[in-house]
Order: structure tokens, then sequence, then C-alpha cells
């Protein structure tokens, strides 16, 4: 059977000042209200491809033919300020300014009454930076891009990088995270801050490769 999934309404409803009300998930996007289908709806009519699909409070700018790189960026430095926006491999997404990775962990840390330095992320890519810089620790099964390689080296106390590939660093960088929470509540109960925690992911043996 399938795992049931409960929408955050809170969260939903922190987002309706620019997605629109929750209830219009079934209009479709061109329909919807809201500054963030508003834009929709403009980039829709200058004959840009877009990608709505299944999605509620954001949407896709996809490749679009006879529209460089180039005119795409300059159309993402136009959006509204309520807009955010990700690009990455040659498509771009909008959604609210206050979501994205970083507005969610926010969010996410506030509701279980966390910090940031008692948080983790599991990330291996550019787009991911910036939500890593704020987190206690960031866990990278691999290095994707430059800049991430490049952030690892100027904060090396940072990230716990594998040593295996696939899904073998995968499955090690979870084992390094169950590692880390365990470490945290330690040393958090031993009176010592999180910002001394180091961690050392161990090898595993992968069940999984071997079934």
């Amino acid at each position: 059977a399938a795992c049931p999934l409960k929408e955050d309404l809170d969260w939903r409803q922190q987002l309706s000042s620019v997605t629109g009300p929750v209830d219009q998930d079934v209009v479709p996007p061109h329909q919807r209200k809201g500054p963030l289908w508003d834009w929709y709806r403009h980039l829709e009519q200058d004959g840009w491809q877009l990608d709505a699909n299944s999605y509620s409070t954001a949407f896709r700018l996809k490749k679009t033919p006879g529209r460089t790189e180039a005119d795409m960026k300059q159309l993402i430095a136009s959006r509204p300020l309520c807009l955010g926006c990700s690009f990455n491999l040659g498509v771009a997404d909008f959604y609210p300014a206050s979501s994205g990775k970083e507005g969610v962990a926010v969010y996410l840390m506030q509701r279980f009454g966390v910090t940031a330095e008692c948080s983790a992320f599991l990330c291996d890519d550019d787009n991911d930076m910036q939500l890593a810089a704020m987190v206690g620790k960031a866990f990278l099964p691999s290095i994707s891009h430059a800049s991430v390689e490049a952030a690892v080296a100027a904060n090396p106390d940072r990230f716990v990088v594998a040593d295996v590939k696939w899904t073998a660093g995968t499955e090690q960088m979870l084992d390094a995270v169950q590692q880390y929470f365990k470490s945290l509540e330690q040393q958090q109960g031993a009176g010592v801050g999180a910002s001394n925690i180091r961690v050392a992911p161990e090898q595993r043996q992968h069940k999984r490769d071997q079934q």
C-alpha cells in the first residue's frame, strides 16, 4: 500500500498571498489567482514554454526554441520581487520568495524547535550551497559542480563528503547523518556545543546492492 501523505496547510497558507487560495489546485494554471500565476500568464503570452503539471505553488520555465539562456536569465532578473527562482540544468523554477529550500528549512526549524546549528542537509549541487551554509553540517554523496568543490575547500568543517560513489555514496552519507545526530545528542547531554562535533562517516555493508 502507498504511504499516505498529508500537506502541511500551515506552510501552504503562508504562501497563499503569492500562490493564491489552496482550493484552486484543480483550476488550470492560466486561470489561477495570485501573483505567481499572473507571472505564469505573462510568460505564456510571451511565448515561453512552461510546465505546471502537478505544481500548485510553483511552475517551471523550460528551454524554449528561439530563446537563449541569456534571454532566460534576463527574464529571471525581471521577475516580480515576491517571486524566487532557481536555475539549474537549463530550466528555471519560479515560486514564492519566502519558499524555496531555504524558506522551507527555516519553517521546519521553527516548527520543530531546533536551531540551524543542530540541523543537517543532504545535498550535492550548486543550488544547494546557500542552504548548506545555513545548517550545522552538510553531507555530500558526491560533488556535481565546481562551485560545490570550492565551497567544501573553503569551509571543510561544515561538509562531510562520501569517499565512495553512486548509491554507495548515498548510503554512506545516510549513515553519517545518523551518526551526526547521535553524536550531537551525546555531546549536548555533556554540555558540549554542536560546533565542536566532527563526523567521520564509516563504511557500511550495502545490503541493498547485495540483494
